[in-house]
């Protein structure tokens, strides 16, 4: 309703603004087992090296279309794929690419490997990767012995070393 003209208002009748609310208040962890600083990221081991948005490499082995061999265990051969790509973004301190997964795909013996070892290649990931997609340490534990000039080269010289065969991921 409007003030009618003849009424005056005192201070304490006019309308207040409504309190805005204070500064957030500060917060530090002292949870254990939280980082409260760079120092304190533990490495070395089966840490690795955490990269961002990881998860982006499963979202992209599942989009492209890898020729798996028959009878090879699909999921199990993905979270190998997706272990090489997210080793080698996170190195470079990015997310997983396309390149990463081209580069991934060569070094197992899905693309690009000679006619003659691509039944040697899918003998090796049948054997090897079995169980990969339940068990996450086994999957580390088996990145962990692949050569680091495999995993982070660029996708020629991954080429051309993977024309020997499978035997030169278990150098």
């Amino acid at each position: 309703m409007a003030q009618q003209p003849n009424i005056e208002l005192e201070i304490f009748e006019l309308p207040r603004p409504a309190p805005a609310p204070g500064p957030a208040r500060s917060w530090r962890p002292g949870r254990p087992g939280d980082v409260t600083g760079p120092g304190e990221v533990p490495t070395g081991g089966l840490f690795g090296t955490p990269g961002p948005d990881a998860g982006f490499a499963l979202t992209l082995v599942e989009a492209a279309e890898v020729p798996y061999a028959p009878g090879e265990d699909r999921a199990a051969t993905q979270a190998a794929l997706a272990a090489v790509m997210i080793a080698r973004a996170s190195a470079a301190g990015r997310a997983p690419t396309k390149g990463d997964l081209e580069a991934a795909t060569t070094l197992l013996g899905l693309r690009e490997v000679p006619e003659a070892q691509a039944s040697a290649f899918a003998e090796y990931r049948r054997a090897r990767f079995a169980g990969f997609e339940h068990d996450p340490e086994a999957v580390r534990v088996w990145l962990a012995t692949l050569p680091g000039d495999l995993v982070h080269g660029d996708v020629a010289s991954i080429r051309a070393a993977v024309a020997a065969g499978p035997e030169v991921l278990d150098r």
